[in-house]
């Protein structure tokens, strides 16, 4: 049953309901949302929130659904009381305009973004995703292949990012998204541009010593509040995705925020020690320790060298897997050798054997030359 979020009237959801133009919602999706939800209501004239599916510090994400085509769409919207705040929404917008700047397989889609006049409401229509994100799969088995599909996923969103002058600046594994394309192949999407950090942008959203993004994937540079951030931020961080995928676990923890930011800056990197079963080449595991080097220009230098790398370590294992699964031919001189060594064993000319046929001829040429020397004298 479908109830009319204005009026209360009984209709089918989806359809609009004749009092008020808002449109009919599921009852347990109205039960579950919160007090000033946008549930039925029209956002952008033309994207209509179905279902809360969550709700951050600042914003709420509905799936929602599209007028008059009917497609399912992700619309992240400012809560109310950050309307008025001028950092966070432009932060908001800023978020907006990165994805907009990119079009990639491995990165959320932007379909519309912009202030919606009937409610006061800033919003964003995105695709609507649905997998898992990569923050449920980590503690559990993953092959050596998935984990280097999904490491490459992610670096090319980052080449992608880094090319169009865009640092993520918050890589984490709740914000890379596991979905399934239409040939049934996972593809990780990074979303959640947030925090960005857009070259060319002339206003500045964040100050000198404060720290933006997660503890455990803060780059040390990131977690000592230093200006200038680049690309190589975001290797490390996914770095120490790949660090978890391998070992199971991140590199640094605590009690806090303060203590975890402060291993990244000072702690040594913990050895890399792969999860029981995993046997990773040891390329990769150089790789993973070059990305969460200390300093910026230790590291590789963005997504497109990081994936460079990942790609020749994928065609090394494949190779090495297809020499492991063809079949072992042996030499011809050995095939030989053991033709010959059957045929001694099993009743063929064997070397004794051969002398005495040999010792045979030469006896039988004398005899006859014998014979042709008395015949001559006669």
């Amino acid at each position: 049953m479908a109830t009319c979020p204005q009026c209360r009237s009984v209709g089918d959801r989806g359809r609009e309901c004749p009092n008020d133009n808002f449109t009919f919602v599921d009852d347990t999706a109205l039960a579950t949302a919160p007090d000033g939800h946008l549930l039925g209501q029209t956002i952008g004239r033309k994207f209509v929130p179905m279902e809360l599916l969550g709700e951050g510090g600042m914003g709420y994400i509905y799936k929602a659904i599209q007028k008059p085509v009917g497609r399912a769409v992700a619309l992240k919207v400012l809560k109310d009381n950050f309307m008025h705040d001028s950092v966070i929404r432009d932060r908001f917008l800023r978020e907006a305009e990165a994805i907009a700047r990119m079009s990639h397989r491995n990165i959320v889609m932007l379909f519309d973004s912009g202030l919606d006049e009937g409610t006061g409401v800033l919003y964003m229509a995105m695709e609507y995703l649905n997998g898992r994100p990569l923050a449920d799969e980590l503690r559990q088995h993953m092959s050596l292949k998935r984990m280097l599909d999904i490491s490459m996923g992610i670096a090319a969103a980052l080449a992608e990012a880094h090319k169009h002058g865009i640092i993520h600046r918050d890589l984490k594994p709740e914000n890379v998204f596991l979905v399934r394309d239409e040939l049934g192949q996972e593809v990780p999407k990074v979303l959640d541009f947030g925090f960005a950090r857009l070259q060319g942008a002339t206003k500045k959203l964040t100050q000198a010593g404060i720290a933006f993004g997660t503890p455990h994937y803060m780059a040390p540079e990131q977690a000592m509040g230093l200006e200038g951030i680049s690309a190589a931020a975001d290797v490390y961080a996914l770095g120490v995705i790949m660090y978890e995928m391998v070992c199971g676990d991140v590199p640094y923890d605590g009690t806090n925020a303060m203590e975890i930011m402060n291993k990244q800056v000072n702690a040594p990197l913990p050895k890399v020690v792969p999860k029981a079963g995993l046997n990773p080449p040891h390329k990769f595991v150089q790789l993973v320790e070059s990305c969460m080097q200390k300093e910026p220009e230790d590291r590789l230098a963005d997504g497109s060298q990081v994936l460079t790398v990942l790609q020749q370590i994928a065609e090394g294992v494949e190779q090495a897997s297809m020499n492991l699964s063809a079949p072992m031919l042996a030499p011809q001189g050995n095939a030989n050798n053991t033709k010959f060594r059957q045929q001694s064993s099993t009743g063929g000319v064997g070397a004794k054997q051969m002398w005495l046929l040999v010792g045979g001829a030469v006896a039988f040429l004398l005899l006859g030359i014998l014979l042709a020397l008395v015949i001559t004298r006669l």
